[in-house]
């Protein structure tokens, strides 16, 4: 990953932020809320489940 990857990723995480700002009081609460659901869980696998199978 280089610096512009960083740069161009920046660009594009401000942008949805700003998106995410103009939407409605009510659905950014919900966005956040949805936001702290995964961030708490984790990432999912293919199958749905988020414990890895061995």
């Amino acid at each position: 990953m280089g610096i512009h990857d960083i740069i161009e990723g920046k660009k594009q995480w401000r942008a949805h932020m700003a998106r995410v700002k103009a939407l409605p009081r009510d659905y950014q609460i919900v966005y956040k809320e949805i936001q702290r659901y995964f961030f708490k869980v984790g990432p999912v696998g293919l199958t749905g489940s988020s414990q890895s199978r061995v």
